[in-house]
């Protein structure tokens, strides 16, 4: 399993955006993407997908912008995943003879439900309030 560059970007802007939660700031997507160094074209598809996925909130006009839709103790890392990739383990390669998946006897497929379990509920255990904490204290040392 790999993370994409995209769901990378996707985590850096909702953090940056988490950080400034506070201040009820709002950030233009040309400042989103030149702050987190995202290449332009794929910034605004980014942006679009949070949009769309309830993550963000988007405002047109003076004073629009770009801020968090939900407070960040509400937003784990994830829900970002969900929404800009299917994070998933691939289906077995082995015929139907050999992967009993479905009786639940294949050993293969048994450890590794047991192991995505683990792994995403780790990833739904991280809120952007403790990475926005974290990183602050990153920024004091």
């Amino acid at each position: 399993m790999k993370i994409t560059k995209e769901t990378d970007y996707a985590f850096r802007i909702v953090l940056f955006l988490s950080m400034n939660q506070e201040e009820n700031k709002r950030f233009s997507g040309d400042e989103l993407v030149e702050i987190n160094e995202i290449p332009k074209n794929l910034g605004k598809r980014i942006l679009t997908r949070l949009v769309d996925g309830k993550i963000i909130n988007s405002k047109k006009g003076i004073g629009g912008g770009f801020c968090l839709e939900r407070d960040k103790k509400d937003i784990t890392l994830l829900d970002v995943m969900n929404i800009i990739e299917v994070m998933d383990f691939k289906d077995c390669v082995a015929n139907k003879d050999l992967c009993k998946h479905k009786s639940g006897r294949c050993a293969i497929h048994n450890t590794m439900e047991r192991i995505r379990k683990v792994l995403f509920n780790e990833f739904a255990a991280v809120t952007f309030e403790d990475l926005a904490n974290e990183e602050c204290v990153c920024k004091k040392k």
